[in-house]
């Protein structure tokens, strides 16, 4: 009786964690004050001039700059709305018909889905909603820089599935 009883605490306490690992958020730090974390890439992360707040930054250069991460997907998810803020300071693509920035969707690391946005000046908060193909157990969102001169700053990434 008293091994049975041992047996199903067990299991009743492997079931309750197991539901809360699965009941935290898709990815974390998506708003950068934990530093660069998991995410990989060229950016840096630094204080907000004059604010308690830490951003992503990625320089425009000669070549692409990017920051991605990779998140766990909930089953059965179908689609994933992302938010985010991105603010320019001095920002010009190389080339006109550019804008300069694009929101990649990875899913399973194959690109699926660019968000493009043309940024200028202060904060300006995006949307966008990415397809998920079925049984997608990982996804990764990457933010990209074209070739230019200039900065973009983002903060406040968020991710809900649907």
């Amino acid at each position: 009786m008293k091994s049975s009883l041992i047996c199903k605490t067990t299991f009743l306490g492997i079931l309750v964690f197991s539901f809360n690992l699965h009941a935290a958020p898709p990815f974390r730090n998506g708003d950068f004050e934990k530093g660069k974390g998991r995410w990989k890439g060229d950016g840096k992360i630094v204080q907000e001039e004059g604010k308690d707040n830490k951003v992503l930054k990625l320089e425009a250069g000669k070549k692409k700059q990017s920051m991605e991460l990779q998140f766990d997907v909930p089953k059965g998810a179908t689609r994933a709305k992302v938010e985010y803020q991105v603010k320019a300071e001095n920002f010009k693509p190389k080339h006109e018909d550019e804008r300069g920035f694009t929101l990649v969707w990875v899913n399973q690391g194959i690109w699926i889905s660019k968000h493009k946005a043309a940024i200028e000046g202060e904060w300006m908060t995006l949307t966008a909603t990415f397809k998920i193909r079925p049984n997608t157990k990982f996804a990764g969102a990457r933010f990209r820089v074209d070739p230019g001169s200039g900065i973009l700053y983002f903060d406040n990434l968020t991710i809900k599935f649907e």
